[in-house]
């Protein structure tokens, strides 16, 4: 008992009826008892509140059987103060015991954990707190979002056709981002992302804006990145995708899109690829003048990676980037 004694736990034993048989002095102090009368001989299940009964049941009944178990339950002390505890359970079987007997006493050690619990609670809130305000900036930002797109048909409407024809082009990008940051925001709106569940769909988003002609392949290696990185290749993606929709086949034709992501040693390699026309003979993406291959050049440097443009011998453009694996 002296051994018991000078733990810092709540050390209980517990007759084979379930009555309590002994406490620690800090078993009586940490449960707020000033006189240990008040509660040797009552049922230790008549402690835990009743939320707390099938669990500590459970407890006492595996006990009973010779084996061991822990749990964590909220319980008032003797005063009315709620506190968390972790509590093992075991049974104490003599040296000498038959084999399928009970077990004379069950040992019960609690430990004090309401500090612990309140700080994952407060965390827990805080997460909470945290996700609520995700949701706010994304409805704000989709709502902006969608505003300029509309501001910038409604003047493309109004313009002259070249530079309608500009104004549409950057309204289609504008409603490419707000595909990309929607697709992030499902994947979970924090600071990482799965590639594997996010470019398939968000090509898909970005095609079936684009009037849904072309069919998809995509094949997507595992790999979680960082939110940064996902957007970069997220915009990368789409505005290649998008490309492909808009120049890549005749007019109303209609088409096969695929886009590829390995991983081999340090590197990845992302491909885009489609059946239409081809690049022009000598295609150089640095002497491009449009937005749109600038946009791509910006997201490859961004990446650390570079950029390969060719024709396929089989018809149509590929476009493949290869850059250093990110680290998260």
């Amino acid at each position: 008992m002296a051994v018991l004694a000078a733990s810092g736990d709540s050390i209980m034993l517990i007759g084979r009826e379930g009555r309590l048989e002994y406490v620690s002095a800090n078993g009586l102090r940490n449960f707020d008892v000033s006189d240990r009368t008040e509660v040797l001989g009552l049922p230790w299940l008549r402690f835990w509140p009743p939320e707390a009964h099938g669990v500590v049941a459970e407890a006492l009944e595996q006990a009973r059987m010779g084996q061991g178990t822990r749990f964590s339950a909220l319980c008032p002390t003797w005063t009315g103060r709620e506190k968390w505890w972790d509590v093992s359970v075991a049974p104490l079987m003599p040296a000498m015991m038959q084999a399928g007997a009970e077990p004379r006493h069950i040992l019960a050690v609690a430990r004090d954990v309401t500090q612990l619990e309140t700080e994952r609670a407060s965390r827990d809130r805080e997460a909470e707190l945290q996700d609520l305000r995700l949701r706010e900036a994304d409805h704000r930002i989709k709502n902006s979002l969608s505003m300029v797109v509309g501001l910038l048909r409604m003047q493309a409407r109004q313009s002259d056709p070249q530079v309608a024809a500009r104004l549409q082009d950057a309204a289609a990008r504008v409603m490419t981002i707000a595909k990309v940051h929607d697709r992030l925001y499902r994947s979970g709106g924090g600071r990482t992302m799965a590639l594997d569940e996010f470019l398939g769909p968000l090509c898909r988003d970005v095609l079936a804006s684009a009037g849904g002609r072309l069919r998809l392949s995509a094949r997507v290696a595992p790999l979680t990145v960082g939110a940064d990185t996902g957007l970069s290749i997220g915009l990368l993606v789409a505005e290649l995708a998008a490309n492909a929709a808009r120049h890549g086949f005749a007019a109303g034709a209609a088409g096969d899109l695929t886009v590829l992501f390995d991983m081999a040693g340090g590197d990845c390699e992302l491909r885009i690829a489609d059946n239409g026309r081809g690049l022009p003979e000598g295609f150089d993406p640095a002497g491009q003048s449009g937005l749109g291959m600038r946009l791509v050049l910006g997201m490859v440097g961004r990446l650390g990676g570079s950029l390969v443009c060719e024709n396929q011998p089989e018809g149509g453009a590929a476009f493949v980037i290869r850059f250093p694996r990110p680290l998260g």
